[in-house]
Formats: structure tokens, sequence, C-alpha cells
């Protein structure tokens, strides 16, 4: 929701992802890991890097709809969408529980 009061709680609780152009319709983040989907653009294409402590790649994939799961360890995950166009969202951390 686009309302100044929605806004103000979701920053505060840091429950937001930033981006250049790429639109989440989905965000799906538990201790267990994260889900997402991508509202796609026609002609465009999307990657989605899963990345851990200290910017170690833990995964990659393709497609609107990717998803990640804890295996043991990494502390945390946050995703990197990468638009064919050249513009990108990214996530909070999601910590591992």
């Amino acid at each position: 929701e686009l309302s100044t009061s929605s806004i103000i709680s979701r920053l505060s609780s840091g429950d937001f992802y930033a981006s250049t152009g790429v639109v989440l319709q989905t965000l799906e983040t538990t201790g267990g890991g994260i889900a997402l989907e991508i509202s796609p653009v026609p002609g465009e294409t999307y990657r989605t890097a899963f990345v851990g402590q200290g910017g170690a790649q833990l995964e990659q994939r393709s497609g609107t709809q990717v998803e990640y799961r804890f295996r043991g360890g990494e502390g945390y995950a946050r995703a990197v969408v990468y638009s064919s166009s050249g513009s990108k969202a990214w996530i909070q951390p999601v910590f591992q529980t």
C-alpha cells in the first residue's frame, strides 16, 4: 500500500526493497529462505543472485519466480534482481533461524 502510514511502518520494520525499475510482485521472507515473483516487462529477462556474508554468491536463478532456501551456515541472504534492461532491485538481508 502506498499510503504515508504504510510506508513509514514498512521502513521502520525493515520490510521494503530498493529498485531502479524492477518491480517485485510478491516477496516472502522467512528464517528458512526467500521467495519472490518479479512483475515482468515484455521483452525483458531476469536473473536473481542470492548473496550472503562477505558478498559471497550463494545461488543464481533465472526467470520471474525464484526462491532460495537456507542450507545451513549462511547467516543471512539477500536477493539482487537484474533485468536485461539494466535495472535492478535488491532486498534487505534475511537472517537464517
